[in-house]
Parts: C-alpha cells; sequence; structure tokens
C-alpha cells in the first residue's frame, strides 16, 4: 500500500478491452524466498490520486514463494510478511504494510487468509535513500537485509532502527523532536555492530565514550564522510566556527535540544539548523543500514535537495556496481517473464 510507482523490468497487463500495457516487476530472492512485486493496471492513476489527496491506496500486489518450490505454514509467511514489512518500510521512508494475504494450498485453493491490516502512513512524498526509477535497488539491497534479519540480536536492532528512522522521516515528533530520535538510532546501531557483533568494545568501554564518538566509531565501518557536505550550508559554518566534524556537530545540536543551558558561547536552539541537522541524520542512519545490508551499488542522495528522479549517485564505499552473481541474475531473468497468478483486478 502507498508505495511508489517504480521503474523495473515489465510485463504486459491486459486491459478489459483485450489491449496491453505494460507493468512494472521487481524480483526480490534470498536463499529461501523469492517475493515479487509488480504494479497493478492503474498503478500510476491511484498514485496520482494519492499525491493530490493524500489517504491510503492498493499500488501494487505481491506474491511470496520458496525458492524451492516447497509449501510452507501461515507462520513462516508470517514472520517473512514482517520482514517485507520493515524492508518496504525502510524504502519507503514510511510505514508500508504487505495487507491482506492470501495463502493457497496444494490444490491452489484458499487456505489462508488475514482481514486486517498492521501500521500504514498516510500517502506522503518523503525523501528516502531509495529511486522509483531504480527498482533493482530493492532486488541488490533484500538479500543482505534478509541476511542480518535472520541474526536475532539484529534483527531487534533493525526493527527499532527502522522505527525510528520512520518515525524521524516524517516528521512525527517535529523536526527538534526527531533528531534526538535520530541520534537514539545511530547509537542503537553503534552498539550493537562494536559490543556485540564485532567485539571490539566492552559495554563499560561503549559507555564511557561521548556520544559523537560512538556515532564516528559506527560511520568509520561504513566509510561515511566524517565532515559536513557542503550542502548543508549553516550546519557546515557551525562546525567550521567550533572546529568540529559533522558527528559532533549533530550531537552539539542534539544537546542543545535536549540540555539548552546557559553556557557562553552555546548556540540558541532556535538559531540552530534544525533541517539540516536532522537531514544529514537521517543520511547518516540510511547509509549505515544500506552497509549493514552489504549494498554496494547506487542510491538517491537525500543531501542534494534538488536533484530530479533518477539522479542517483554511488555510496561512499562503493566505486563500481557491484556485479550480480551469474546465476542469480540467470534466475532473476527466469523468474521475470510471466505475469503473477492467482490476482486479477476488479
Amino acid at each position: 500500500m502507498n508505495f511508489w510507482d517504480f521503474r523495473s523490468s515489465s510485463f504486459p497487463i491486459e486491459h478489459e478491452n483485450g489491449k496491453f500495457t505494460s507493468g512494472n516487476r521487481i524480483v526480490l530472492l534470498s536463499s529461501d524466498w523469492k517475493v515479487t512485486v509488480e504494479s497493478l493496471l492503474h498503478t500510476k492513476e491511484r498514485i496520482d490520486f494519492l499525491k493530490s489527496k493524500g489517504g491510503y491506496g492498493i499500488t501494487h500486489v505481491g506474491k511470496i514463494e520458496r525458492t524451492d518450490a516447497k509449501h510452507f505454514t501461515y507462520r513462516a509467511a508470517e514472520e517473512i510478511i514482517e520482514s517485507l514489512f520493515y524492508f518496504f518500510s525502510f524504502a519507503r521512508g514510511f510505514w508500508a504494510y504487505p495487507a491482506l494475504p492470501i495463502g493457497y494450498g496444494i490444490k491452489d485453493d484458499r487456505v489462508w487468509e488475514v482481514w486486517g491490516i498492521r501500521r500504514v502512513d498516510p500517502w506522503q512524498s518523503v525523501l528516502s535513500w531509495f529511486d522509483p526509477h531504480h527498482g533493482d535497488f530493492l532486488s541488490e539491497v533484500f538479500p543482505g537485509f534478509v541476511n542480518c534479519w535472520q541474526d536475532h540480536n539484529w534483527r531487534k536492532t533493525i526493527k527499532a532502527a527502522i522505527y525510528w528512522y520512520t518515525r524521524s522521516n516524517t516528521l512525527a515528533a517535529g523536526t527538534d523532536g526527531t533528531i534526538v530520535l535520530i541520534q537514539a538510532a545511530l547509537e542503537r546501531l553503534s552498539w550493537e555492530y562494536h559490543v556485540n557483533f564485532r567485539e571490539n568494545m566492552s559495554e563499560n568501554g561503549f559507555d564511557r565514550l561521548p556520544a559523537s564518538d560512538r556515532i564516528k566509531l559506527l560511520l568509520s565501518q561504513a566509510d561515511i564522510p566524517l565532515d559536513v557536505p557542503a550542502s548543508l550550508k549553516k550546519m557546515q559554518s557551525l562546525a567550521k566556527k567550533r572546529n568540529i566534524d559533522g558527528p559532533t556537530t549533530f550531537t552539539y545540536i542534539r544537546n542543545r535540544i535536549v540540555h539548552p543551558g546557559k553556557r557562553k558561547g552555546v548556540i540558541e536552539t532556535a538559531d540552530a539548523p534544525l533541517f539540516e541537522c536532522w537531514n544529514i541524520g537521517l543520511w547518516y542512519l540510511e547509509l549505515f543500514l544500506l552497509h549493514l545490508f552489504e549494498y554496494k551499488g547506487k542510491n538517491a542522495s537525500r543531501l542534494r535537495l534538488n536533484r530530479y528522479w533518477g539522479d542517483v549517485e554511488f555510496l561512499p564505499w562503493a566505486n563500481t556496481k557491484p556485479a550480480l552473481g551469474r546465476r542469480w541474475a540467470k534466475n532473476h531473468a527466469r523468474w521475470s517473464a510471466a505475469p503473477l497468478d492467482h490476482y486479477k483486478e476488479n
């Protein structure tokens, strides 16, 4: 629901009058799952309506299968649907739940249905790392996302980080409040990465670090630049004035929100570049999650506010576009050939 009208490999859709048009499809593959998502006959018109009026609309239909073509239980279906909930929400920038699932049995009969919807945000044109003109980005990120999701500790951390990400990206707590949430997400990720995953720091050692150093340690793992980008002019000016880097400037502004104080030389919250601080914080969060999911391609940089659809750039740690494995590419081409079964739009 409420997903972007992405561009990707096409497939034919038949109109009621017998004419055909092209739809857009992505195939998401992991070691166990194949997920196909494709547009509807009237996806574009529905999204145009949502952009104008807001609200909720079914924009795409999906199909979940095991890669070995075996059947699976409804509990397994619920688990993969939950993972897709967080995956698509991270791509869309707000809560986007795969609603109203139907399970088919051995004889292609309906054996399971869920007439309920978890959280879905109303339509908003928010920023995120995903560019709708590059639907293949989702296919490239998905395997690494699933690998992390299958780890119990990482799953809890990813769910928390994407929860804070969606609330921050939609400004659910205002610009100032969301900066606090973003820092919480970054510190949680840094804790999980250094204390539990890498085990290169003790709990006590991590607790003694200032927040800015915790975030710098996290970003350094992904070669994310620590300097304030030139496009954030007010924030860059503040960083130069105080001779500090980007993460330190971010936490400095956050601390002025939470602990305003009256010390000499401290910037007033009303004078702080809150929008730029909010944007770079979400940029840090998006990029580290993409690095965690072992993605080495391109993204839509939220720091370039004047960019157009299709205008993307390589991630800081990626010099070349990742080559798809031969087996993955072969299966992707074969599985993208025919439209979904069991669905006819009325």
